[in-house]
């Protein structure tokens, strides 16, 4: 496990120059906290399947045959494809790290 507390900590006392790193993408630097705390919510938000998902080879990429989880933000289906037991850990770490960063 992820001492979410201690990565919070980290987070907080390298802001500056992650916001930096961030700008440097032609991002405004004032609107890192919010991008990360987006990504936190988007992997809260995962659809948990515990059925396998359908997919269907379409070139050299497969696709979910479901167009509502075809449609998922690619962070999404990329947590689809840990498998549920995997994502819901990532969740409950997204879940805690999310309640740290907004805490401190």
């Amino acid at each position: 496990d992820v001492d979410t507390q201690e990565v919070a900590e980290l987070f907080h006392r390298f802001r500056p120059l992650l916001e930096t790193a961030y700008a440097s993408g032609g991002n405004r630097p004032e609107d890192f906290d919010n991008a990360v705390i987006r990504a936190l919510d988007r992997i809260i938000a995962t659809p948990e399947i515990e059925a396998p998902i359908p997919v269907k080879k379409k070139e050299s990429v497969y696709l979910y045959v479901d167009p509502e989880l075809e449609g998922l933000a690619p962070l999404q289906k990329l947590m689809l494809r840990m498998g549920p037991q995997n994502l819901r850990e990532v969740k409950a770490q997204a879940r805690a790290l999310r309640r740290a960063l907004l805490e401190g």
